[in-house]
């Protein structure tokens, strides 16, 4: 017999976490009666769910504004679909189901944690899934039946910093793609992917590649939609013929893995970035930010691809020039990195999530 399930996610953005979503309600529909609960406005942002799930999104313009007033909007619908018999799985907007555990409401109540968790954090709410999570949320994750992490360390903060027992960690899921080995070349084509937005940090990425020496690149890809595009367009004027800009599509690298030679990750920080564990997933050499999310674990401190001082334009540089002047060794690393991946596939992400879910 099927339990039933109520997916809570109020701000569905075209980012990770949306992706996530879509392979949890895929994997879940064989053992779960699915509801998604969201204010989303953006019809094109559900098209690729399963026709099975039951979709209750108002469509509140007014809500949807403000981050805060959309979670207590959703909340009200919430209350409406409270049964004891559903398992709330919430993605995104966990405060006020939180607050509603510690007033005595009877529900089972899982969180998935996909946030950077900061210990000098001093942020009280949580304010976009891309953003550091608020101490207010953390201290109520006691309340709830089950608290999913994305990472080792982040287990002994909860249990440390905030007396919270009852967390596991699931990493997310990355399989390994069929591609075309890297080659040397007389040039590389270096890419960002992603939201353009400050947390991901495309301008850094923009300015320092625009200082490489020219006769070590051919293209600079930027591949995503987002507030800065307007400022990189800018920045990017008088190299027009250098600078590709290319509008947020459904799996970049599987259209554009074989012209990548170079992957960057400059968020200033993140959870599980999963543009590189996706861009590992295809053997693309990859630099990233050190101590931000999973880079250090993705790229195995350095030994599956490189990791820079985050913040440090210098340092970034003179890794892309390392890259290039040895990218034999930066193949080599990128493969070590793709092995690595097995810790992140099916049985240990997906089918581990919902054996657990199912026995709540």
């Amino acid at each position: 017999m099927k339990k039933k399930l109520l997916i809570f996610y109020p701000n569905i953005k075209n980012d990770g976490c949306k992706k996530t979503l879509e392979l949890y309600c895929q994997q879940f529909l064989k053992r779960f009666e699915i509801t998604l609960l969201t204010n989303t406005i953006n019809n094109t942002l559900l098209k690729k769910l399963n026709s099975k799930i039951n979709i209750v999104n108002p469509k509140n313009v007014f809500f949807k504004k403000n981050f805060l007033l959309n979670e207590i909007f959703c909340i009200f619908y919430f209350l409406k679909f409270r049964n004891r018999d559903k398992i709330i799985f919430s993605l995104d907007g966990h405060f006020f189901l939180l607050l509603l555990k510690l007033f005595k409401f009877k529900f089972k109540l899982i969180i998935r944690i996909a946030n950077p968790i900061l210990v000098n954090n001093w942020r009280l709410f949580s304010t976009d899934p891309g953003l550091k999570i608020g101490r207010l949320d953390l201290m109520l994750m006691r309340y709830a039946n089950l608290v999913i992490l994305y990472k080792k360390e982040h287990l002994k903060i909860l249990y440390n910093k905030f007396n919270i027992k009852n967390s596991l960690l699931i990493r997310n899921y990355f399989p390994q793609k069929k591609s075309l080995k890297k080659r040397v070349q007389k040039k590389y084509n270096i890419a960002f992917v992603g939201r353009l937005v400050e947390n991901k940090d495309p301008i850094f990425f923009l300015e320092n590649c625009l200082r490489l020496n020219k006769n070590l690149y051919s293209k600079i890809f930027i591949i995503g939609s987002g507030p800065l595009l307007k400022d990189l367009k800018i920045i990017s004027r008088k190299h027009s013929h250098k600078v590709k800009f290319i509008k947020f599509i459904k799996d970049p690298f599987k259209s554009f893995h074989n012209k990548i030679n170079l992957f960057c990750l400059t968020s200033k920080y993140d959870g599980t970035p999963n543009v590189l564990g996706e861009a590992i997933s295809y053997k693309i050499p990859c630099l990233a930010p050190k101590n931000v999310g999973c880079s250090n674990e993705l790229l195995d401190i350095g030994k599956g691809g490189e990791l820079y001082r985050l913040g440090d334009k210098d340092n970034f540089l003179s890794k892309i020039n390392l890259i290039f002047k040895n990218y034999n060794k930066a193949i080599k690393k990128a493969d070590k990195a793709y092995k690595g991946l097995n810790k992140y596939n099916k049985i240990n992400t997906l089918d581990k999530l919902e054996n657990k879910i199912y026995k709540i």
